[in-house]
């Protein structure tokens, strides 16, 4: 602290020293009616004491501002590293996320034409079994009609035969030979069915 104090005392001594000479220098300036070297050097030298003392009285607050201006820079520069690094982590999860998506996406559309594959087996196996059943019925009806329309052939037929007989018996025979005949018609078509 003493060096300290000796080096302040020294500064406040070359001060009042300056004060000294410039206090003559414009007293002199004052009086006088013109502008002369001695008057222009003393202003001068008026001019740097003033900005010497401004410099010195004002060298401390200023270094503080500037030491406090430049820890907030350097503490702002610091943030934003954070804050970029940040952002870049964050960027690069959004990218993973992106991808994941592009996978989840990819094996969306699998399942979708998977299952779409499954949908059509599935319809095509129903309408498959469909065609059969409606086979199998107009099959059956086919069939059924088949019977009734042999049947309906066989009984017109039978009426037919049975007509042209009476109509030949008629001419040729008499009534106790067209019964008989009529009745083995009659039998022989009951032992078909």
């Amino acid at each position: 602290m003493g060096t300290r104090k000796k080096g302040s005392r020294r500064r406040y001594g070359r001060l009042w020293l300056v004060l000294l000479v410039a206090a003559p220098l414009m007293i002199a300036a004052s009086g006088g009616s013109g502008w002369g070297w001695i008057e222009t050097a003393g202003r001068w030298f008026n001019l740097a004491v003033l900005v010497g003392i401004i410099v010195y009285f004002l060298r401390a607050p200023l270094r503080q501002f500037l030491a406090d201006r430049k820890r907030g820079i350097q503490e702002n520069i610091s943030s934003a590293g954070q804050a970029l690094q940040e952002a870049e982590e964050r960027l690069s999860t959004v990218k993973g996320q992106i991808e994941g998506l592009d996978d989840e996406l990819a094996g969306m559309r699998q399942t979708t034409i998977e299952e779409s594959e499954l949908e059509r087996q599935r319809l095509l196996e129903r309408s498959q079994r469909d065609v059969d059943r409606l086979t199998r019925r107009a099959e059956t009806e086919i069939q059924l009609l088949t019977r009734v329309a042999r049947n309906e052939i066989r009984s017109h037929a039978a009426d037919l035969a049975v007509g042209l007989a009476r109509q030949r018996l008629s001419q040729e025979l008499t009534a106790e030979e067209d019964a008989r005949v009529v009745g083995r018609a009659v039998e022989h078509l009951d032992s078909r069915h």
